[in-house]
């Protein structure tokens, strides 16, 4: 699933982004296979996964167009 802001938002230095998810392992939850058995994180489509994915762009830098690299001495 993806969420996009309709306005981009200005953070101050500094600023902190929190990415949370809860895991519905209960008999409620219609896609959960078997309630009874243990879930933890993992790598397989059938553990539990979550990453939070987040784009961003520098005040100086212009979305698209690539950032000019200085030559490291």
């Amino acid at each position: 699933m993806t969420y996009k802001l309709k306005q981009p938002l200005a953070l101050p230095k500094g600023s902190r982004i929190d990415c949370v998810a809860h895991f519905d392992n209960s008999t409620g939850n219609r896609y959960n296979p078997d309630a009874t058995k243990e879930v933890r994180w993992g790598d397989q489509t059938w553990e539990e996964m979550m990453i939070g994915w987040f784009t961003y762009t520098k005040d100086a830098e212009q979305p698209g167009k690539p950032v000019s690299t200085a030559a490291v001495r």
